[in-house]
């Protein structure tokens, strides 16, 4: 699910500095990545696709990018497989307590959901975006507890798309708020408003904040889990979080909220 990141980083790279070197690399990196299009044992298409082939296309130019689109487009159409109607959700493709007749949804889907909305504006379906809306709105109905805190993952009935249970794979107990999830809904709430100008979204967006904001140490680089007595920093957690909240400055309206 990661493999995206390096020829990210080097497409930023070749941004900051106009150095062509970044671009070779981006470029060979980007493009090794071009068999993972028709992957459908992984939910994370989103993570590799946009962070290269996306970057590539941003900052690319000339015949070279040319197949670059209808790569990222066919990464899109592999991940909106993954949609269940019943359920308005994208099924995760991983779970540590498998059953039968569960259909397990993370939510690090959320930062999946950009690679639907892009392609419904660049020559895919219109419907892609639908599925992108609807699962960020399921993520709010059943992810997100009163006080803000979110749940890692949400396991679903198959047929009747009820929810079976909530919990967490990676955080330190059921009911605890595991900080890097609680900022891919962040993040993946303000790329939803980005797309969608759905007011719903920026009200989750700021109301994750809220929440992960009031649980930092003073330091501000957030521990591995809110709740936790281990005291592990999840750093990526921080960055996530404040790449966030970069971006929902130029959104929220309210200057002291800014």
């Amino acid at each position: 699910w990661t493999s995206g990141f390096y020829p990210g980083c080097l497409w930023y790279a070749y941004e900051i500095s106009g150095d062509a070197r970044f671009e070779r690399w981006a470029c060979r990196w980007t493009e090794s990545l071009v068999q993972e299009k028709s992957n459908r044992e992984t939910h994370d298409l989103g993570f590799k696709f946009m962070c290269s082939y996306g970057n590539g296309l941003r900052l690319g130019k000339g015949p070279a990018y040319s197949n670059y689109r209808e790569i990222v487009l066919s990464a899109a159409s592999t991940l909106a497989r993954r949609y269940d109607q019943t359920i308005a959700c994208l099924q995760s493709n991983w779970d540590l307590a498998k059953s039968e007749n569960s259909f397990p949804v993370v939510i690090d889907i959320m930062m999946n959901l950009e690679i639907l909305f892009w392609a419904s504006q660049n020559g895919g379906p219109s419907s892609y975006a639908d599925i992108a809306l609807a699962h960020a709105m399921t993520t709010c109905r059943d992810f997100i507890r009163p006080d803000g805190s979110t749940y890692h993952i949400v396991r679903y009935d198959k047929k009747s798309g009820k929810v079976l249970n909530k919990g967490t794979l990676q955080g330190a107990g059921d009911e605890t708020t595991w900080s890097r999830g609680h900022a891919w809904g962040m993040y993946g709430m303000v790329v939803a408003y980005r797309y969608t100008e759905d007011p719903r979204c920026l009200a989750m967006a700021m109301r994750l904040s809220d929440y992960f904001l009031s649980h930092l140490p003073e330091d501000r680089v957030a521990n591995w889990d809110f709740q936790s007595d281990v005291l592990y920093r999840d750093a990526s957690a921080a960055c996530i979080a404040a790449s966030a909240l970069f971006e929902m400055i130029d959104y929220v309206e309210n200057a002291s909220l800014r």
